[in-house]
């Protein structure tokens, strides 16, 4: 059995989101503070990441770099607190290098948790950002 060396994954979250209350577009920038840090093959890790303003997103980037022995092992995702679910990476291009990667998305609340879910092969790791 082939051991997988540990994922360091680093987090920043860029979001601008309508105010549906002001009616005013203010752009929020935050970041997770407790990484890089190793995520198990098999486990869970929890990042806190708050949005002080809430509000409809009007564009959104996810901005994250890991490092992997091999890319292709992987699949990520990033679930919206309504369970929006988008893929921001799979399988990494089939590449054995590290990645970085840009992801946008619309008319989603940013209130609420936002989830990470790594999966490797067979496991799967979830790594939450709290609001």
């Amino acid at each position: 059995m082939r051991m997988l060396a540990p994922v360091l994954f680093s987090v920043c979250l860029f979001a601008t989101s309508a105010l549906t209350a002001a009616g005013q577009t203010v752009t929020q920038t935050v970041q997770a503070t407790d990484v890089p840090r190793a995520i198990p093959d098999v486990g869970q890790i929890t990042s806190a990441v708050t949005f002080p303003v809430r509000g409809t997103i009007v564009s959104m980037e996810l901005f994250f770099q890991f490092t992997h022995q091999c890319e292709r092992d992987l699949i990520m995702d990033l679930i919206a607190p309504d369970g929006h679910d988008v893929q921001v990476m799979n399988r990494g291009l089939q590449r054995c290098s590290g990645v970085l990667q840009t992801f946008t998305s619309d008319n989603t609340l940013i209130g609420g948790p936002w989830l990470f879910r790594r999966t490797t092969g067979r496991r799967s790791m979830e790594a939450r950002c709290q609001r």
